[in-house]
């Protein structure tokens, strides 16, 4: 045991003594060390030697110049513009995942967070958008098409909402696409003319969204047994033999996509699925007066505009639309039902 004899040779019993610039503490003559201590409600800590540790971190503790001990946090740190996160041992995370409020997030072998695109780990990949893994999503990567599972890794080697996916990730649409844009407008076109003739709708935006909402028949929706050409989702009371579950893609407020699970009608025929179309927009007094710009438009353009932010949350909507109105003429629909194709 260490002891400490004072200037008038007197032993040190209790408390602090400082010798040559350390301070010591000592209880009945011992000199303590090795350990942490209370004293008037702050923590220290004695080292091998006894002296009170000052500056450094030990055991998840921070010790301040003045060795007062304070437990470690997990917390972030930003160095040089990139993110770092250190855990309660003090200590930095590397190679490792780290799930903070929610999100996924990865840090790399050097600590610094991975920021944006693909990261492999531990034979898998996975997407970063500003930090946060993504996942249960399609992406779009230069080009193509992936999917990422609910764990985040993208999807090989499978089949997901009506996409193959191949070994290296990339999507395509397991359905078998109309011969072309054009042969699919004369296919749906006979349908919608006669459908929406008398409901004050027009025959060119009902054939727009049909191609927009398909792919021009190439969704996952549009074919049998589905037959859903327009995105119509289910009501809460439609029995789940009407509706089929899939990812798609909305927009907040603020014109940001994000996915949600939904659940869209099946119909028994494209008849069927032309007709529930025609008579949504006044199905309910609700719907009436949800569209009733879409009723009130007189010109293409203005129902494409009054259906943008009500029928589809994309604030590009209507301008998709009337792109494809005007790409494949389809004004000319307008004519058989409206004189000069607008309402009067």
């Amino acid at each position: 045991v260490w002891y400490y004899l004072l200037s008038n040779g007197e032993m040190k019993e209790n408390g602090w003594e400082k010798v040559n610039g350390c301070w010591y503490y000592f209880v009945d003559g011992k000199m303590l060390s090795s350990q942490f201590i209370n004293y008037k409600g702050d923590k220290y800590y004695l080292g091998d030697s006894g002296a009170m540790a000052v500056n450094t971190k030990i055991d998840g503790y921070n010790i301040d110049g003045e060795g007062i001990a304070k437990k470690l946090e997990e917390h972030w740190e930003q160095k040089n513009n990139k993110w770092f996160y250190y855990g309660e041992d003090g200590n930095l995370y590397k190679n490792k995942w780290l799930k903070y409020k929610g999100v996924w997030y990865y840090l790399l072998s050097n600590g610094e967070m991975k920021e944006n695109g693909w990261e492999k780990v531990n034979g898998c990949w996975y997407y970063f958008v500003d930090g946060k893994m993504l996942s249960s999503q399609f992406i779009n990567y230069k080009g193509d098409k992936y999917y990422l599972g609910d764990s985040g890794a993208m999807a090989v080697n499978t089949k997901i909402d009506g996409y193959n996916i191949d070994e290296n990730g990339v999507a395509r649409s397991a359905y078998k696409p109309v011969g072309s844009r054009s042969e699919f407008i004369k296919k749906v076109t006979p349908g919608v003319l006669k459908a929406v003739k008398g409901k004050g709708l027009f025959p060119s935006i009902a054939v727009a969204q049909a191609c927009l909402e398909t792919g021009f028949g190439t969704d996952g929706l549009s074919p049998a047994p589905i037959y859903n050409l327009f995105g119509i989702k289910a009501a809460d009371d439609t029995p789940p033999e009407r509706y089929y579950e899939i990812r798609t893609a909305e927009y907040d407020k603020n014109g940001n996509k994000y996915y949600i699970t939904a659940r869209f009608m099946k119909f028994t025929g494209y008849d069927e699925a032309f007709e529930y179309y025609a008579k949504l927009f006044t199905r309910t007094k609700w719907l009436t007066n949800w569209y009733r710009n879409v009723l009130a438009a007189k010109t293409p353009e203005q129902a494409a505009k009054a259906l943008t932010g009500t029928y589809a949350t994309d604030p590009n909507y209507g301008s998709k639309l009337l792109n494809i109105i005007d790409t494949y003429n389809l004004r000319e629909l307008d004519k058989e039902i409206f004189p000069n194709g607008v309402k009067p």
